[in-house]
């Protein structure tokens, strides 16, 4: 049976909240992260091996997949879009993740955790300071 793991609260003030972080995430300094010498590869690959031990964010898809099958080239066109930014943004969190002095990288549990955390962190925090989100 799978076991709950306190990620902690996204908008308080505690020792590194999302306020604290060292990073800007303006659209201007996205290249600037950088998590050490690793790969988009290698980032990806850590980043499904903590999110499949403590996931922390989850997308939702609407219409499902079925549906843009059969729907129309714009639906499709859309779906894709989506599917892009979520990619490229993810990919951002996690290098800003694996990046942060604070966050511990090593393979423990509460380890995992804290950095589920904080990617869930940097989610919020990026995805309210994108130009699209009114």
């Amino acid at each position: 049976m799978s076991q709950t793991v306190d990620l902690g609260r996204l908008t308080s003030a505690e020792k590194m909240s999302v306020d604290d972080m060292e990073f800007d995430f303006g659209f201007n300094s996205i290249s600037t992260f950088s998590a050490g010498d690793l790969t988009d590869k290698e980032v990806a690959d850590k980043a499904v091996a903590d999110a499949r031990e403590v996931p922390s964010v989850w997308f939702v898809n609407f219409p499902s997949k079925d549906a843009a099958t059969e729907g129309s080239s714009e639906l499709k066109k859309f779906m894709q879009d989506v599917l892009d930014y979520r990619s490229w943004a993810s990919l951002i969190w996690w290098r800003t993740v694996y990046a942060h002095p604070k966050i511990p990288q090593d393979n423990s549990k509460p380890s995992i955790a804290a950095r589920s955390a904080f990617a869930a962190k940097c989610a919020m925090k990026h995805m309210k300071d994108t130009p699209w989100y009114v």
